[in-house]
């Protein structure tokens, strides 16, 4: 005689009284067939979790910055003929801060969106940290140059103070993120990392506003002005909303809209008889 033994249960009946022996069944939980078949995937540059407005917006920020890379290039060759008209001397009698955050501005600008995709920092982990690295130095070189070179900014000092304050804030935020990957503070990085960018993009929001406010009908002494104190802190301001939007829990992880476990399946293990002692 078998006892079948349920889960939980520990009453066994004796498989054969005159004996003693005891013999029963239990069940004990399968383990599913977690078998690999084909090839792994790699992850996409573009997670499902990604928006499209979010692409979108990253698109954006790409273009204009490579716009406004193209349009800064050529202070890089050192021909005076390429300088900003109402700075050319000064630009001249400053050469090497000028190169300095130009140059680094421009690495900077370019890289920066790249490391803010998610399935480039997966599937290449070791590039990330590379262009990383890179992007620290030209942040760097920009920030010492704009330093430099603020006390010469045209308009005079009301736009050198906002421009040194960017100068700054460039530094500051990207010696924070450094710091915190160098401590394998992952969320922390990513934080700072996208407070330095958005300093860093200043170099596209400054030449927007430099479009847009004589439209409104300032003049350029003053838009130039008015521009170098309104970039940075527009920037930083639309980084602050994503950076909470990002931390907001998701709709899709709230408890009570989680799918039920999946059933355990079971299967019946027989255990021979012993004897009793």
């Amino acid at each position: 005689m078998e006892h079948v033994v349920e889960s939980g249960t520990e009453n066994l009946r004796p498989a054969h009284p005159h004996n003693g022996y005891y013999a029963g069944v239990i069940r004990v939980p399968s383990v599913p067939d977690m078998t690999v078949t084909g090839s792994p995937r790699r992850a996409p540059l573009f997670s499902g979790r990604t928006s499209s407005t979010r692409r979108v917006g990253w698109v954006a920020i790409v273009l204009l910055g490579l716009l406004i890379t193209a349009y800064s290039l050529p202070y890089l060759s050192g021909n005076p003929d390429a300088f900003f008209e109402q700075q050319r001397l000064t630009y001249m009698a400053h050469l090497t801060p000028l190169m300095l955050h130009v140059a680094g501005a421009v690495v900077a600008l370019s890289l920066g969106p790249w490391q803010f995709v998610r399935g480039l920092r997966s599937r290449w982990p070791r590039v990330h940290r590379v262009v990383g690295r890179v992007y620290v130095v030209a942040v760097l070189a920009t920030g010492v140059g704009g330093l430099l070179l603020a006390p010469t900014t045209y308009t005079g000092r009301l736009a050198g103070l906002a421009f040194a304050l960017l100068a700054v804030g460039t530094l500051g935020s990207t010696a924070m993120a450094f710091v915190a990957i160098r401590r394998r503070q992952i969320a922390r990085h990513r934080v700072w990392m996208t407070r330095s960018y958005a300093f860093i993009f200043t170099g596209v929001s400054f030449r927007l506003g430099l479009m847009l406010l004589p439209a409104l009908g300032l003049s350029f002494n003053t838009a130039y002005a008015v521009s170098a104190w309104i970039a940075w802190p527009i920037n930083l301001a639309v980084a602050e909303v994503l950076l909470r939007r990002r931390q907001r829990p998701s709709r899709r992880a709230a408890p009570d809209q989680m799918p039920p476990p999946a059933p355990t399946l079971t299967t019946d293990r027989v255990i021979p008889a012993q004897p009793t002692a």
